[in-house]
């Protein structure tokens, strides 16, 4: 390891959700700004991604990269996985555990790090096991090979299964450092392991690098909105209509056209966030919505940093917008969805601003417009006031991670204690409150999914195993010697 001033330079792994075919602004934005703010700090982060060379086209040559593990979606065979590298592990072969099961490279690039960080986003339960396993499964051989391992930014839960709940229990005491970006992931930390003492932080995108991204610097959106295609898939067909009328009606409050900036799509397929746009926007009158592609995730961060008005279903729209002053409003078609934006919106201290979705198919519609044009200029001035404080607080948590990356304790205190809040107009709290049934059946129906999908996962191993034993020459000579034992005793 090089010296640095101050300390140590040190090859620190990230491991973030990217590299990903369907580009995933978000992740992206995680994966880019823990990167960087490695690197401006002396370090040399090594990004763990699906796709090494896509990863060096987005993000510029100037992160190393290293290939990520793809586990399995099945719950029983990606558990199973992460009981067989804890078997291998205690035997001492790692090496042969990556061979065999083709990480083998993965396995290489964390043992030739000094530490190893991961990285934010919402892949810590069972919706998305296979990602929650990868990380278990990735703080294990790093600590194996006696690596420190911090884990920051994370939503946790909240449908998780039965042994997704064990492994997290089990992981969390081990590692270094560990915050998350909302409340009740912290709170759902300490409930699995008790002895975890895990911070609050903002999301690590709030911190992406704007600087030097390309854009045009002319370019002032007012009013931006994102929309994810399962926002129709949970509401119904009928929330594209109403969504385009709610917009007209901003559109026209802001005096500016409303930009689309989706979030996840395939470059050059047209697909995801884009196809939805296009319905949406097909539902407007001419003049009232400008169209964008996918485009990287730093110039999508400063798009949404020159916003007034943020609408959207999706959770890192809402971050950027919050992080520079932007009024957002966002639509939750999912329990996991309004765990996020609940989470976003209490770090800067709003409260009322996470609507269910179905809000929009009511007649209360147009005053939800009216209301949210009547509180915005308070409610930006709320989020500049709270800025400084909610910065220096999450800065305070990245600073206390470095320093359990580099081997060294410190504190930090957590950002809700600092919270001054900010509400929203009647209208929008009654109509948020008249809705909070389809949020709680929602959210009941992930943990139901969850489990059943585990269950189901159990079953057909049994099934498989079941069917391998009836294949086998022992039960094929213990099935001959039953008949032959019958037919000796006139059976």
């Amino acid at each position: 390891m090089a010296e640095q001033q101050g300390g140590i330079a040190m090859r620190i792994g990230v491991l973030a959700d990217i590299g990903q075919a369907v580009y995933h602004v978000g992740d992206e934005a995680i994966g880019h700004a823990i990167a960087h703010d490695m690197q401006i700090r002396g370090h040399e982060p090594v990004l763990f991604t699906r796709d090494p060379a896509h990863t060096r086209l987005w993000m510029s040559e100037r992160f190393a990269t290293a290939p990520s593990m793809a586990f399995p979606w099945d719950p029983d065979e990606r558990q199973s996985l992460v009981e067989d590298l804890r078997t291998a592990l205690a035997a001492g072969d790692a090496y042969g555990w990556g061979m065999r099961n083709g990480f083998a490279e993965t396995v290489r690039a964390i043992r030739e790090l000094d530490a190893m960080h991961i990285g934010g986003g919402g892949n810590l339960n069972s919706q998305y096991g296979w990602l929650l396993s990868e990380r278990i499964a990735t703080a294990l051989i790093a600590l194996h090979f006696g690596k420190r391992v911090t884990l920051g930014g994370q939503t946790l839960g909240p449908a998780l299964n039965e042994r997704d709940r064990a492994d997290i229990a089990q992981v969390l005491p081990l590692l270094s450092h560990v915050s998350f970006r909302d409340y009740a992931s912290v709170q759902l930390a300490r409930d699995l392991a008790p002895e975890v003492a895990p911070s609050l932080s903002l999301d690590d995108a709030t911190y992406v690098d704007l600087a030097g991204d390309g854009s045009d610097p002319d370019r002032r959106p007012k009013l931006v909105a994102t929309f994810s295609s399962d926002l129709e898939e949970r509401a119904g067909h009928r929330i594209i209509p109403a969504l385009a009328q709610f917009l007209i009606r901003l559109s026209k409050h802001a005096n500016a056209p409303v930009t689309f900036v989706p979030h996840m799509a395939t470059p050059g397929e047209g697909d995801g966030d884009e196809e939805v746009h296009r319905r949406i926007a097909a539902e407007m009158t001419a003049g009232t919505a400008e169209l964008m592609t996918i485009t990287d995730a730093v110039t999508s961060a400063r798009i949404l940093s020159d916003a007034e008005f943020v609408v959207t279903s999706r959770f890192h729209p809402a971050v950027f917008g919050l992080r520079h002053g932007a009024a957002v409003l966002a639509l939750a078609s999912t329990g996991y969805a309004y765990a996020r934006m609940e989470g976003v919106m209490q770090n800067w201290g709003v409260d009322g601003y996470v609507l269910p979705a179905p809000a929009l198919l009511s007649h209360e519609s147009a005053r939800l417009t009216d209301a949210m044009t009547r509180d915005q200029a308070d409610y930006r001035r709320h989020l500049s006031g709270l800025k400084e404080t909610a910065w220096a607080r999450s800065r305070n948590d990245r600073d206390r991670l470095l320093a359990a990356v580099d081997g060294h304790s410190g504190t930090s205190e957590h950002l809700e204690n600092e919270i001054v809040g900010h509400s929203a107009p009647p209208e929008l709290l009654e109509v948020r409150d008249g809705h909070m049934p389809f949020m709680r059946r929602s959210a009941q129906s992930e943990q139901a999914e969850v489990d059943r999908d585990y269950f189901r996962s159990l079953a057909a191993a049994a099934d498989r195993e079941i069917t391998a034993y009836r294949s086998s020459r022992t039960y094929r000579s213990l099935n001959l010697l039953h008949r032959g034992r019958g037919r000796l005793l006139g059976r």
